[in-house]
């Protein structure tokens, strides 16, 4: 039997910033991940010369990588060539128009008034109200404990300002009340797939996602995202850290109400002080920690909250003509209503999808043959694990070339399916972001990184606070090194 002082439970971005910070503050930690490669949704694939990110896709908040790094030993800009997107993407409707949206003012100026010149006044308010939002929104919940009065009213936010900014109107009536051209309106939407909720039941407060993007910068990392995962893995193991992939932690024990000690699926056991948990807390607390005395309110609480959506993702490399692309388009589907209403209402995936289509071999020529391009096309879906996904993926092909106006010669291909996040990632029905953020009930409810009932375990990642995304998850994993650290000090 091993032991550690701490153990970390998935090595997605949240366990690997644990995990890093805990060592390199010598605390023996070992991390065991169930995949061959650490990283969770952050991952990749390479084959026959292409380079794929099997998830995100950009980086926001680089400072928060930046600090990573730093308090691991190692720069951040000098590790990895950090690339600034400029057009960050271009989106192309039904009717044949199409906008770019840019970090320079006049770019963005000229594109809406040449397609929605009524809206050119209502975009940068509808920017000065987002960026009122991060900046309360950063104390009070991004970069501080989770959201509730009491926290609230120990900060320097007055919360009669917060409230009166209206941040739990929903989205859709803002967006409604702001924009006259619907398809202003209809980019503005999107800002709910990042939370994976219906725009009519997503808080307008995650309007603060733009500011994030326009005003703080959009990034991407030569030779693919990936490469943040594998700088914290290599640099884990050169602090001593004991790495462990492949492994699968069955359950967590508890004794007396602690946690004692993880049983993987080998038979052997590792004994530990403190676990951080990182993987979606509903199936944690429904699997590897059935065991807790809180795992079965937990269960109760998180069961009456709707899953967020999942995705259906293609990865193409091959030929075909990306003349009209940049590094990040969205294709739009013909009909808004019908699509969310068959993924939100009917729960299943869309039949007229609108399509995210990444293209980083246009930033990273390196990252694809000469002459051809690595693509990644995803469809947002609901939390469905089974369906015919091989149908499903010839309709998405079909619609993609249609939209795209040329024929995919494709060389490799490899996709990803709400059964595959769900057996990769230990997600609920493959649901990308855990539970729905779409009340402020929900939010509330939302699991914290410390928990009455699981006396030992921190839960770190994007089902937990602060929040989905890679910047928000590396907070998470701050958050509970923080505590142990401080716990042991």
């Amino acid at each position: 039997m091993k032991r550690a002082a701490v153990v970390v439970i998935g090595g997605g971005v949240a366990g690997l910033a644990a995990a890093v910070r805990l060592q390199a503050q010598g605390i023996p930690t070992t991390l065991i991940d169930r995949n061959a490669k650490a990283g969770g949704k952050l991952n990749s694939i390479e084959d026959a010369g292409y380079v794929f990110d099997t998830g995100p896709s950009l980086v926001t908040m680089p400072e928060v990588f930046e600090e990573l790094f730093q308090a691991a030993g190692m720069s951040f800009r000098e590790e990895l060539e950090v690339v600034r997107l400029d057009p960050y993407c271009r989106y192309f409707f039904d009717d044949g128009t199409m906008l770019e949206t840019s970090d320079s003012i006049e770019r963005m100026s000229r594109d809406l008034l040449r397609i929605a010149p009524r809206d050119v006044e209502a975009f940068f308010s509808f920017l000065s109200k987002a960026a009122l939002w991060y900046r309360m929104s950063a104390e009070a919940v991004i970069y501080g404990p989770p959201l509730d009065l009491k926290n609230m009213t120990k900060s320097t936010i007055e919360p009669v300002e917060f409230f009166r900014a209206r941040p739990f109107q929903k989205l859709d009536s803002l967006i409604r009340s702001t924009f006259r051209d619907e398809r202003i309106r209809r980019i503005s939407r999107l800002i709910a797939l990042y939370t994976g909720c219906h725009p009519r039941r997503t808080a307008a407060i995650f309007a603060l996602i733009p500011f994030l993007e326009f005003g703080l910068g959009r990034w991407y990392i030569r030779g693919g995202l990936y490469g943040i995962a594998r700088k914290l893995v290599d640099r884990f193991i050169a602090l001593g850290g004991d790495y462990r992939p492949r492994t699968i932690a069955r359950r967590v024990v508890f004794e007396n109400g602690r946690a004692a000690r993880v049983e993987l699926d080998s038979g052997e056991t590792i004994e530990g002080g403190t676990f951080v948990v990182n993987a979606d807390v509903a199936t944690a607390a429904a699997t590897l920690l059935a065991e807790a005395p809180g795992a079965k309110k937990m269960s109760r609480r998180l069961e009456a909250l709707r899953p967020t959506t999942s995705a259906f993702v293609l990865m193409i490399g091959g030929r075909t003509d990306t003349s009209r692309l940049v590094h990040h388009n969205i294709l739009f589907s013909s009909d808004e209503q019908r699509e969310w209403r068959e993924i939100f209402d009917e729960s299943r995936p869309p039949g007229d999808p609108t399509i995210y289509l990444n293209h980083p071999s246009y930033s990273d020529p390196a990252i694809a043959p000469a002459g051809a391009a690595a693509l990644f096309a995803m469809v947002n879906v609901p939390a469905r694990p089974q369906y015919d996904w091989d149908s499903y993926q010839c309709l998405v092909l079909e619609r993609l070339q249609q939209r795209l106006g040329a024929r995919l010669d494709i060389d490799v291909l490899h996709r990803r399916t709400p059964a595959d996040f769900e057996q990769l990632t230990f997600a609920d029905r493959g649901s990308l972001y855990g539970k729905a953020p779409d009340s402020l009930r929900a939010m509330m409810r939302r699991p914290r990184n410390i928990e009455p009932g699981f006396d030992g375990v921190l839960f770190a990642g994007g089902t937990t606070h602060p929040g989905a995304g890679i910047p928000l998850a590396a907070l998470s994993g701050k958050l509970v090194a923080n505590e142990i650290l401080r716990t042991k000090s």
